[in-house]
């Protein structure tokens, strides 16, 4: 398979500007920018531009030139076009201006498995049943999969794209433009964790993917259409392991309603430690570096009957429960402030792994906060145990 990402070119002239901000001050700045042809060196119009993860897109004017909002560091900034290559690059750092040449379309067919319709059709159900999933199949909508390569062996399954893979969510509310580099299915023994066929009866199936991401937000509809995107997205928020990141980066882990079990027991002397990074050190949005000192690590969530985390710093009282279990690597894992990540090195097993990609969430949605009961609201406890009965 031709790695088409090793064909973009990037022409970076960047005019560095020493930026101090104070931690009071939220991280924004913006990019301005220029996007034409490798070869000819002419603008490109309307080239798509986003930051990967978010819902912040612009795209270029008839000159080709542009300007986008940069909400966090580090972070991808991603360009696509029709005609040409797709192109990402790393930002860690703040900068003014960007030059950047993109490459004609070199994808080619031929690298990938020739299929008859009705086998492209079964490949596209494949695909769509583990990036998406069968229970809220009926939400969502595929626009243009006819952009998707397929490749498969018996024990591995594989897909990319050289343009967005464009999905209504309506369960959510987001149309999310996803550039796949890389979408990677194999699937496990329950018992020995070692890779069996896709067609096995037994096992469980581990995702991989390599992509950037880009929300806009369904903002129309009625006010109770809108109130039931925000419950779904915080039903989505809470337990996943975007929260989880953000609870091992605030240190807590119990308060927002977690608890760990390390395997082997004796891994529990080292646990989970953390380093600042440096190459960000002037951001008010400083990441830390987490190493998980485990072979495995159960994850045991416990909410609410509204879904939200139960405080187990003062009860251990629990409407609902939910068990996970983290297979670490040796890589570290760096984590922004909000829970969001550049990478997620591991492999997770139960409901916090069940979170198809598709129903991720912006790097910049924040979740609705649980309102704690005012004092002079002593029957608090008493309702939710009357809607809980009602439900």
């Amino acid at each position: 398979m031709k790695g088409y990402f090793r064909l973009f070119c990037l022409l970076a002239f960047f005019t560095l500007s020493v930026v101090y901000p104070t931690s009071s001050q939220v991280l924004s700045f913006y990019i301005n920018g220029k996007i034409t042809d490798k070869e000819s060196n002419k603008p490109i119009h309307l080239a798509e531009l986003f930051i990967s993860g978010s819902s912040i897109g612009t795209a270029t004017d008839e000159k080709g030139n542009f300007k986008i909002s940069i909400p966090l560091l580090p972070c991808y900034l991603v360009v696509t076009h029709r005609d040409y290559d797709p192109f990402a690059t790393y930002i860690e750092n703040f900068m003014d201006s960007i030059h950047i040449a993109l490459s004609p379309s070199s994808i080619n067919p031929d690298d990938y498995t020739k299929l008859s319709n009705s086998e492209r059709k079964k490949e596209v159900r494949f695909f769509c049943q583990q990036f998406i999933g069968d229970d809220l199949h009926t939400s969502y909508n595929v626009l243009n999969e006819s952009v998707l390569y397929f490749t498969r062996t018996e024990n591995n399954f594989q897909a990319t794209s050289n343009m967005p893979l464009v999905i209504i969510n309506n369960h959510l509310g987001y149309k999310i433009r996803v550039l796949i580099r890389e979408f990677d299915i194999t699937k496990r023994d329950d018992l020995t964790h070692e890779d069996v066929p896709l067609n096995s009866y037994s096992g469980f199936f581990v995702r991989r993917i390599m992509g950037h991401y880009y929300y806009e937000p369904i903002d129309h509809g009625s006010e109770a259409q809108l109130k039931r995107y925000e419950k779904n997205r915080q039903n989505f928020y809470y337990g996943s392991y975007r929260h989880f990141l953000k609870a091992l980066y605030d240190g807590e882990i119990m308060e927002q309603g977690y608890q760990l079990t390390f395997y082997p027991p004796e891994a529990i002397r080292n646990g989970i430690t953390f380093t600042n990074l440096s190459s960000v050190k002037h951001s008010p949005s400083r990441i830390k570096e987490c190493v998980m000192n485990a072979d495995s690590m159960k994850v045991d969530f416990y909410s609410d009957a509204n879904g939200f985390p139960i405080n187990l710093t003062k009860s251990f009282e629990s409407f609902n429960k939910e068990t996970s279990v983290i297979f670490p690597s040796s890589i570290s894992v760096k984590i922004r402030p909000n829970g969001t990540s550049p990478n997620v090195p591991f492999d997770v097993k139960g409901p916090m792994g069940d979170y198809y990609f598709i129903n991720t969430l912006p790097d910049d949605y924040e979740p609705i906060r649980k309102e704690e009961p005012t004092p002079t609201d002593n029957n608090a406890r008493i309702q939710e145990l009357i809607k809980l009965y009602e439900q």
